[in-house]
């Protein structure tokens, strides 16, 4: 069953053939889904715009997932086909990732069945997660984030990017020099990017040194390949979590729990072979 994430949006497609084997446009489409055992939520072509046909015979839905859980979907096909096209997935809260790498995942690449290093590895683990996450470019989980831009440029540009579209929603634009926020239709958001045009005539912010603070949502959940992001990461965190527990203790006796702690808490480099799974999602500055 495949996974996915609160927050994202999702594409959920089916196509409809005739007898022959060709594409071809029921006399009737409908679409419903449920979540868990709730309420059945039902749409319409041609009554309700969210069902969309994209080409003779190929329809799709575009679903905003919010709440966590199993999701069963169908599509109904009525009239000169008849057909149904179903599937389930399921969804996970963003917070139910926190830690990436769960204990028992870590004890089962590892093949380890007894307790003895359960807190050796917790620590491990959590000195690990920290370090990636401090060397990615990006929030795992979207959430708000201020930035202070300067002016006289063309472009203002984000930090940390996929942003959200929802420009009016997600993301604030205040002039520090004049106190002022500075009104949407003044500015326009590339969220891959996260470039940020000014629509005056000369196409440039004012000037001013750190002169705009830029409130807005970001992180790899809105991406539409999160899944596989979070994928990556935790096989990044197993890797150098395997590394570090079959070589320990080379030179001396098996670290303390409190000497772990103390090395992979604060060191901020990244082995070269944890760099080459997370190439694309490090900061700049990280990559090698």
């Amino acid at each position: 069953m495949d996974t996915y994430f609160t927050g994202q949006v999702l594409r959920i497609s089916a196509e409809f053939r005739d007898d022959a084997g060709d594409l071809a446009d029921p006399t009737t489409m409908s679409f419903g889904y449920r979540i868990e055992q709730g309420t059945a939520i039902t749409f319409v072509y041609g009554e309700d715009v969210e069902l969309v046909r994209d080409a003779l015979g190929e329809y799709y839905i575009d679903i905003t997932l919010t709440t966590a859980g199993t999701y069963a979907y169908q599509f109904t096909a009525g009239g000169v086909i008849e057909a149904t096209v179903e599937d389930a997935f399921m969804c996970l809260s963003a917070l139910s990732i926190t830690p990436l790498v769960e204990l028992a995942l870590a004890k089962d690449y590892l093949r380890i069945t007894g307790t003895e290093d359960d807190s050796l590895l917790t620590t491990m683990l959590g000195g690990i997660e920290a370090t990636i996450k401090a060397n990615l470019s990006n929030k795992v989980i979207a959430e708000e984030a201020t930035t202070y831009l300067d002016g006289g440029g063309e472009t203002l540009r984000i930090p940390y990017v996929p942003v959200s579209e929802e420009v009016g929603d997600e993301i604030t634009v205040h002039d520090d020099i004049w106190d002022v926020d500075i009104d949407e239709d003044m500015y326009r958001l590339i969220p891959t990017t996260g470039q940020i045009f000014y629509k005056n005539e000369a196409k440039l912010w004012p000037d001013g040194r750190k002169r705009y603070l830029v409130t807005y949502t970001s992180g790899y959940s809105l991406r539409n390949d999160y899944a596989e992001v979070v994928e990556r990461i935790k096989l990044a965190e197993l890797t150098w979590l395997s590394d570090i527990y079959y070589n320990r203790g080379a030179s001396t006796s098996k670290e303390t729990v409190d000497e772990v702690s103390q090395v992979y808490d604060m060191t901020k480099e990244l082995p070269k072979n944890v760099c080459t799974l997370l190439q694309g999602l490090l900061d700049v500055l990280s990559d090698f």
